[in-house]
């Protein structure tokens, strides 16, 4: 383990020449397939398409980042490869024989120490995280009893739980470098406790402060002392798919439904027939109102048409307001029950049974 001293110095030059570093990333993926390659940071993505295999991107990155790049076939982008890695400034080459050499082929971070410390962190989470996609996935079997799916979300909900602690365990151990910001930022989400995170974020150097990660961290503690159940749901406006005006305070009167999703996130695709269900069931007391987050136009378009959304749907492209951050929302999907009076009521995370159960009971009123 790096001495606190060695640790601050390496920190300063991250971090003071964070600002203005360049990264170049460029290689090859032999195949006779048109590829895409997506290279995304934080909440950016850049996007090509290649016949050839070859890529290259350069970007300004604010102090060293993951980086994620994906290589899909272009017309069935089911068919990718996501790496992630680690790295500041400088060059990246990557070369594989094919998309699935990609999978395993080395690639070089130019910041070594924090990538070595990222790759630590995910030896202790991945296992954990394939464990509770193996409980989800199993719920989902056809003919699977209440009893069993019941089971199966406790199981899921424990390994949640164990998540937590690890990635909490690592954060504290360290609070001087930015991979700890990184996994603070991106695995304790979850934490519904803004004091404890406020205290989390006051463990941290404060030269981290300015990374992005902690940044970002500082808006969603601020904001989670707006969302308390019983007050006023954050207000905002938007553009429907239909190009119309949408704004929330017109819909006072009537309870309504924030279904934050993506045209990508398979449980929000799984949960579609069932909240189209509940539409028709309820949609003369209840407004529902899709939100489509992280998320491209043409797809979001396509999906709306193909699973037959005929509720409000609106697109969450962050330029005026990220409606992702003002209602905290950290998983897909995400769903969002607000009163009459314009009331926070629930927030309710994942495929939730609690969710249409709260629905069934507000309808009795």
């Amino acid at each position: 383990m790096l001495n606190k001293g060695i640790s601050t110095i390496l920190l300063l030059l991250g971090i003071s020449t964070g600002f203005s570093q360049k990264l170049i990333i460029e290689g090859k993926i032999d195949t006779r397939e048109e590829l895409k390659i997506y290279v995304s940071h934080l909440d950016k993505v850049d996007s090509t398409t290649t016949v050839t295999g070859a890529f290259k991107f350069s970007l300004n990155i604010p102090s060293p980042v993951i980086i994620r790049v994906v290589a899909a076939v272009a017309n069935n982008m089911r068919k990718n490869v996501s790496r992630s890695f680690f790295t500041g400034n400088g060059v990246i080459h990557i070369e594989a024989k094919s998309l699935e050499d990609y999978r395993n082929v080395p690639i070089i971070s130019s910041d070594t120490i924090s990538e070595k410390m990222y790759h630590s962190f995910k030896a202790r989470f991945d296992p954990l995280v394939r464990v509770a996609r193996t409980y989800i996935d199993w719920s989902y079997d056809s003919g699977r009893t209440q009893p069993e799916k019941k089971l199966l979300g406790d199981l899921y909900d424990n390994i949640n739980q164990i998540e937590r602690e690890v990635a909490e365990k690592f954060v504290y151990e360290h609070t001087n470098d930015v991979v700890g910001a990184y996994v603070f930022h991106n695995y304790l989400q979850e934490e519904k406790n803004a004091t404890k995170l406020d205290s989390i974020y006051n463990l941290f150097n404060p030269i981290l402060h300015t990374s992005a990660y902690l940044m970002e961290m500082r808006k969603k503690i601020d904001h989670m002392g707006k969302l308390v159940i019983g007050k006023p749901a954050p207000l905002f406006s938007s553009i429907t798919s239909n190009n119309q005006p949408f704004n929330l305070s017109q819909l006072r009167g009537k309870y309504v439904v924030l279904d934050f999703w993506g045209s990508w996130c398979v449980p929000c695709i799984k949960g579609i027939p069932k909240m189209k269900a509940y539409y028709a069931k309820y949609k003369r007391v209840v407004e529902f109102v899709g939100i489509a987050c992280n998320d491209e136009n043409t797809p979001w378009r396509n999906a709306i048409i193909k699973y037959g959304l005929t509720w409000t749907q609106l697109f969450n492209n962050r330029t005026n307001q990220d409606l992702s951050l003002l209602y905290n929302v950290i998983a897909f999907p995400t769903k969002v029950i607000i009163g009459k009076k314009g009331e926070l009521l629930g927030i309710f995370r994942g495929e939730n049974e609690a969710f249409y159960n709260t629905l069934d009971n507000l309808a009795k009123d």
